[in-house]
């Protein structure tokens, strides 16, 4: 008989894949004040039609047999974070630079791949020495921010695709609720716990959904659900944050950037093949027009909290540096040396040291 186990899985999992405007947009229009007989939500609607006509017109949609390759020869350098191991191939590492090449042969992409800590590091480190690269995959909005304002991404606010997509605890080791020794070990040991039976549940997102289904020592049922952030009496809600968005180079040359066009364009475009293998190998839950995500579980947990109020992630807004404060500190918590409040203090002093 199988046994039914809940998989926890963090806000996280409630992600999009976004491409990413290669800017925060423009300015928000001055408003002229509002006459005391206007609601507040007349002021709204006012400033978000004012925002909304100030946005560059989209170009227009050209179909896949329209889209010619660049005049020469050129290699675009994309940049992701290390890619989940499987035996088929993957979409950013093999279908992505192959059936590129395939329709424009003037095209090569160059794939380089590092875990996230690095890889932040290293796309930041790039950029400012004037070598970034041509593609890079990043979390969306917030997170984003100083690489915009840097200068260092496109704005492709016109980018004529764009419309598609929908811009929408110290005592718990010792009552058992938490396995021993589980800050010692990585992520892809907790998930083998986790598929084993050895854990009940587990913390997780949407782009690691094949390793959780994946089959281990246990034969069980899996299921997963939100994190409240409400409190015990309130209005429910749940943390939710965009997950993967991808950003093209401003820094490239006319070259470059036209050959990063192509790409956007072939890869976003519903007759492509391109797109067909996207939406077949990604991990994370696309919010395209018209796609509907093949995961019968995924689809019950989207139908289950649609209706549901959601705070974006508050972390994402961090500078860099706060974020590994709360995780070095929170540590502490769980074994016992520290209260969430100087958590919170640390944290605190953290992010005025950076904002300085």
């Amino acid at each position: 008989m199988k046994r039914k186990v809940m998989s926890l899985w963090m806000a996280a999992v409630m992600t999009a894949s976004l491409i990413g405007c290669g800017s925060a947009g423009t300015d928000t229009p001055d408003v002229e004040p509002a006459a005391p007989t206007e609601t507040i939500e007349e002021v709204e609607e006012a400033t978000d039609a004012a925002e909304e006509a100030d946005k560059p017109a989209p170009k227009e949609v050209v179909g896949i047999d329209a889209l010619e390759d660049v005049s020469e020869p050129v290699t675009l350098s994309l940049m992701v974070t290390t890619r989940p191991s499987t035996d088929s191939k993957d979409f950013f590492l093999d279908w992505l630079p192959e059936l590129v090449h395939e329709k424009f042969p003037n095209i090569t992409i160059e794939v380089e791949q590092l875990p996230s800590d690095e890889y932040k590091q290293t796309v930041r480190m790039k950029y400012a020495s004037g070598e970034g690269p041509d593609l890079f995959t990043w979390w969306p909005q917030l997170q984003a921010v100083d690489l915009v304002e840097a200068g260092y991404v496109r704005d492709i606010s016109d980018f004529s695709l764009l419309g598609k997509f929908d811009q929408s605890i110290a005592d718990l080791y010792e009552k058992g609720y938490v396995m021993e020794n589980t800050l010692g070990i990585s992520q892809q040991q907790s998930r083998q716990s986790f598929i084993d039976g050895e854990a009940a549940m587990i913390f997780d997102g949407s782009f690691g959904y094949a390793a959780m289904m994946a089959e281990g020592a246990a034969d069980f049922e899996r299921g997963m659900f939100c994190i409240p952030g409400n409190d015990p009496d309130g209005e429910y809600y749940y943390n939710w944050t965009p997950a993967n968005a991808l950003f093209t180079s401003n820094i490239s040359d006319e070259l470059h950037k036209q050959a990063c066009d192509l790409v956007m364009q072939y890869w976003f475009n519903e007759e492509s093949p391109l797109f067909e293998k996207w939406v077949e190998n990604t991990t994370d839950i696309i919010c395209y027009e018209g796609v509907e995500d093949s995961r019968e579980m995924i689809n019950e947990y989207l139908d289950r909290y649609k209706d549901s109020t959601n705070l974006y992630n508050l972390n994402n807004a961090w500078p860099e540096g706060v974020s590994d404060a709360l995780t070095t500190n929170f540590q502490n918590v769980i074994t016992g040396d520290a209260t969430p409040e100087e958590v919170c203090e640390q944290m605190q002093m953290k992010f005025e040291e950076v904002t300085e």
